[in-house]
């Protein structure tokens, strides 16, 4: 189904831009003012397959299908709304991979950045190497959601498929082999890899001898328009037949650029299935403290950070174990109760990211009680959640001061809650964009760049404010959830 808008003139201008997520697949024809004027509802099929043993994979086969059916939408309502693709633009979830033969054809799933397996392989190669320089180059610690830990543990694990294997590609990459013939990868998308020398703007040497892989199995670093859809796909889609296709951009900083956060300063915190916390900033070298990592934007501009693995999964999780109601029953359930303060927990249910690396650890919640209710728990975790993001916050502010705080993703832009206790967990305002699909919003913001065409600055719904009462009860729960991290530890 897709939402048109009647009064659209002729001949409009868009890009379609098409968000590969980890639950779903999106599209949206948007203009060079950032209005969508065509939405696509999302696709769930493509999303996450969770294995008993950590596995965290996408069916690459399914994604294709999902990302041909959004096409067809957008074709469809191109050609009924008179509006031009000008390009086709696509984001995608870093730290993910795909290994493809001479053929194209797939050498394993999408090992995504949820997977868990490569932990012990990365446990082994920060054990055999020292990743100092490694960690100065690419901006990534040798830790499971990069790919040396996954192309090590593929190696490991499948010797043959890995040794046919042609290409290693993002899910990005995967589509346009598909459907324009050609590879290429953004300086934003490369940075998330941890292969990638972000000084030299170079595959790096030594990344790629830990993963047993050369520069040639890697796509070229473009940051500009590539060719057009493979003549075999125009029947199918001719609306865009003579739309440029540009290098897949990374979601994370799509997200930060489409939710407003793209002037050094500028910090986004952003949950949606996972959650992270980004400060775009000046162009500087030395290396991320605390495990944090450094990707790129573009080719010209850096963003320093730290992800969690727990966000809007865990509260999804919470909902079926508990057996919960929909999300605002359950928020206005916690208006009308102040419900068990002391109740605390800590949000590591499948390891944790930041803001240090936590491969191992599990979740825990401390306080439960005869009169604990399951909202309590429900509201805990977000507490919970929102706090860790507040301590990358405090370590991304020691590298340079915080002039204006940002608040994207699914999960927390479909929360006025857990919005106003995100705000009182860093004690600081909060903006949140006007529009939902902020990583569309910023490919598409990328793409009319690239393509000569500047765009306007984002608006803003609401400023949320911190909460008195509930800045005084996180700094206690942050207390006693450092004691919880101990004890895991």
């Amino acid at each position: 189904m897709c939402i048109r808008d009647p009064m659209t003139p002729p001949t409009t201008r868009a890009v379609a831009t098409i968000d590969i997520g980890s639950s779903s697949c999106r599209g949206q024809l948007i203009d060079p003012s950032l209005n969508h004027l065509v939405r696509v509802t999302p696709r769930r099929r493509s999303g996450l397959v969770f294995g008993p043993d950590g596995a965290a994979t996408i069916d690459p086969s399914q994604l294709l299908v999902d990302v041909g059916s959004i096409l067809d939408e957008l074709n469809l309502e191109a050609g009924r709304q008179a509006i031009r693709i000008t390009a086709v633009a696509i984001c995608t979830i870093w730290h993910s991979v795909i290994g493809v033969d001479q053929d194209r054809q797939p050498t394993s799933p999408i090992i995504t950045w949820a997977d868990r397996r490569p932990d012990t392989a990365a446990r082994r190669l920060r054990h055999l190497y020292d990743q100092t320089g490694i960690y100065e180059r690419t901006g990534c610690p040798l830790q499971t959601p990069f790919l040396p830990a996954k192309l090590t543990w593929l190696r490991d694990r499948d010797p043959a498929p890995f040794a046919r294997t042609s290409l290693w590609l993002s899910p990005g990459e995967f589509v346009l082999l598909h459907l324009i013939g050609e590879i290429a990868t953004s300086a934003s998308m490369a940075s998330g890899t941890g292969l990638y020398n972000y000084r030299d703007r170079v595959w790096d040497a030594e990344a790629l001898e830990i993963s047993a892989i050369s520069e040639g199995q890697l796509s070229s670093v473009i940051d500009g328009p590539l060719g057009k859809l493979r003549a075999e796909h125009h029947h199918r889609w001719p609306q865009l037949r003579a739309a440029l296709w540009l290098p897949a951009v990374a979601d994370g900083a799509a997200s930060t650029v489409g939710g407003g956060g793209y002037q050094p300063g500028d910090l986004t915190l952003t949950i949606g299935t996972s959650a992270a916390a980004r400060l775009v900033h000046e162009q500087v070298l030395q290396t991320p403290r605390n495990g944090a990592w450094r990707y790129l934007i573009d080719a010209e501009t850096q963003m320093t950070g730290g992800a969690l693995s727990d966000g809007g999964n865990t509260l999804k999780w919470l909902q079926q174990i508990l057996l919960l109601p929909p999300t605002d029953q359950l928020e206005s359930e916690l208006d009308l109760f102040e419900g068990n303060v002391g109740l605390v927990v800590s949000p590591l249910f499948i390891g944790e990211r930041g803001p240090r690396w936590e491969d191992g650890n599990r979740g825990a919640i401390w306080g439960l009680g005869p009169d604990t209710r399951a909202s309590d728990i429900w509201r805990a975790t977000m507490e919970g959640i929102a706090l860790n993001l507040a301590r990358i916050a405090s370590t991304l502010a020691e590298m340079r001061p915080i002039e204006r705080v940002f608040g994207t993703g699914g999960a927390l832009q479909g929360s006025r809650y857990w919005q106003r206790i995100l705000a009182s967990a860093i004690n600081r305002p909060i903006m949140i964009p006007s529009v939902q699909e902020t990583s569309l919003r910023g490919a598409a913001a990328l793409a009319w760049t690239q393509l000569g065409q500047p765009t306007p600055n984002n608006d803003y719904a609401v400023e949320v404010l911190p909460d008195g009462a509930t800045c005084d009860r996180l700094a206690q729960n942050r207390w006693l959830q450092d004691r919880l991290r101990t004890l895991e530890t």
